[in-house]
């Protein structure tokens, strides 16, 4: 079953039946788009310039209610559904569970120290 899909009027889709990532080129930002180019899926890029309060527009806030980055729109979540997700440990683990790419299926075998700290890991924290 499908639902009708909403989105921001401020950043309108050209393609509204591709993922959309609200987004800016922060660390957390750039895991987001960095996967979803791995995982070689279609998606419509749409800047949230957070130096100008972009992040608090009204129409932002009904995507992500921390008014945090990045955020997405998937029009065909869940038994075909769409759905809004922020946070971009729980969006990385969305689309590895949608994909069946780049995480074990298994729980424990997620639930390892290697794969969780590659989820959570910061830029700044690598050594090199």
């Amino acid at each position: 079953m499908t639902s009708k899909v909403w989105f921001p009027e401020r950043w309108p889709p050209l393609r509204p039946d591709v993922l959309q990532l609200y987004s800016l080129a922060t660390p957390n930002g750039q895991k987001v788009s960095v996967c979803l180019e791995e995982m070689g899926l279609d998606y419509e890029a749409h800047l949230i310039n957070i130096l100008q309060g972009d992040q608090q527009d009204p129409d932002y806030v009904k995507l992500s209610p921390n008014g945090k980055i990045p955020s997405i729109i998937d029009p065909k979540g869940p038994g075909g559904s769409p759905i809004i997700l922020c946070e971009s440990i729980v969006i990385l683990t969305y689309l590895a569970d949608k994909t069946g790419m780049l995480l074990p299926r298994d729980y424990a075998a997620r639930n390892v120290r290697p794969v969780r700290t590659f989820l959570k890991i910061r830029p700044g924290q690598v050594q090199r």
